[in-house]
C-alpha cells in the first residue's frame, strides 16, 4: 500500500484556519446579545428579543444560501485561495459586526459574514489532501476540536 503520511505542517495549518474561524465567530458572539441590546433600545423592551433571534439567524440563513455559491467557485478557482479569500473576508466583515452602531448595521454585517464564512470549505480541503479515511478522520477531528 502506499499510503502518505500528512506532514505536520499541513495540520498544523488545517488546524490553525480551523481555530481562526471558530474563534472570530465566537468572539463576536459573545458580545452580540449586549450590542443588540443597545441598538435596539428605541424598539423598547418587547421587541429587543425578537430583533435579537433576527441577527442571530442571519448568519446561518446567509450562511445556508451562499455555501453552495462558495462551494462552486472553489471548484472552479482552487480551496486553498477561497479559503484564503473567505478568511480575510470573515475578519473584515466580523469588524464591520463589531464596529456597527445600528440595528440595521449589525444585520448587515451579519449577513455579509455569513455569506462569506464556509467552514464547508475545511470538511471539502480536508477530503482533497487526505490520502485516505483515516486521515480524513484525523482532519475532521482537528476541524471539531477547534469549534
Amino acid at each position: 500500500e502506499n499510503r502518505r503520511e500528512l506532514p505536520g505542517s499541513e495540520i498544523a495549518a488545517y488546524a490553525t484556519v480551523s481555530f481562526l474561524y471558530a474563534l472570530g465567530q465566537s468572539l463576536y458572539d459573545m458580545f452580540q446579545s449586549q450590542q443588540v441590546k443597545e441598538s435596539t433600545a428605541w424598539l423598547g423592551a418587547r421587541l429587543a428579543a425578537p430583533a435579537y433571534a433576527v441577527s442571530v439567524s442571519a448568519y446561518p440563513l446567509a450562511k445556508a444560501v451562499s455555501s453552495p455559491y462558495v462551494g462552486y467557485l472553489s471548484d472552479r478557482v482552487g480551496r486553498r485561495e477561497v479559503l484564503a479569500a473567505t478568511l480575510a473576508l470573515t475578519g473584515l466583515c466580523l469588524r464591520a459586526c463589531g464596529e456597527a452602531s445600528s440595528f440595521a448595521g449589525v444585520l448587515a454585517s451579519r449577513l455579509a459574514t455569513g455569506c462569506v464564512a464556509n467552514g464547508g470549505l475545511l470538511t471539502a480541503r480536508a477530503t482533497d489532501i487526505a490520502a485516505d479515511h483515516g486521515q480524513r478522520t484525523r482532519l475532521f477531528s482537528v476541524f471539531t476540536t477547534a469549534w
